[in-house]
């Protein structure tokens, strides 16, 4: 492990306690807290740069954990999400760690929850010859429930450029499609 996916990791872990911390209701308060919820995906990722491709296949392998953060705050009347993804196939890997705004929309009468959503955060990149750093990029995201647990989500990913050892051009983009369970 590198000492910026250390860092990275740390980090992560030290907003997670702050955001998890028990809170204390005044009397005053009327809204009530929505209680935090796990989602994991499963799916592919499909990066979009022509040397990322030929590092992998033109598939890989992505999966997830999302935490929904249980706060009042919501900006822009956003729910707050902290993600972190794994893209990887072969030799190379991706892992975004994103902070998502998450925007459901639906009718009253709608069998389905729709939902949008931007994120931005840290990826971290592993490919050969010496493609590993960390980069910042941001995340478009578009979503639907099919069921009160599950979801089918695709996402776009777009990140700073980077070059390997070999002087090819690399970036983390790409489009994934995946299926969900929120517990």
């Amino acid at each position: 492990m590198k000492i910026g996916m250390r860092w990275g990791v740390l980090l992560l872990g030290a907003f997670l306690a702050l955001v998890t911390m028990p809170k204390t209701t005044k009397a005053q308060d009327s809204e009530p807290i929505v209680p935090a919820t796990w989602s994991v995906k499963l799916g592919v990722f499909m990066p979009s740069n022509g040397n990322a491709k030929r590092a992998g296949t033109s598939t890989w392998w992505a999966m997830g954990v999302d935490y929904n953060c249980p706060t009042r705050m919501k900006p822009l009347n956003a729910e707050i999400h902290l993600g972190v993804d794994v893209n990887t196939h072969g030799d190379a890997t991706i892992v975004p760690v994103t902070v998502k705004m998450i925007w459901p929309f639906h009718t009253a009468d709608s069998p389905f929850r729709a939902y949008v959503g931007l994120g931005a955060g840290l990826y971290f990149t592993n490919f050969p010859h010496g493609g590993n750093t960390v980069q910042p990029g941001v995340k478009a995201i578009v979503g639907v429930d099919i069921s009160k647990k599950m979801f089918i989500e695709a996402n776009y990913d777009y990140a700073a450029g980077f070059s390997n050892n070999l002087g090819q051009g690399l970036r983390a983009d790409g489009l994934t499609a995946a299926v969900g369970v929120r517990f």
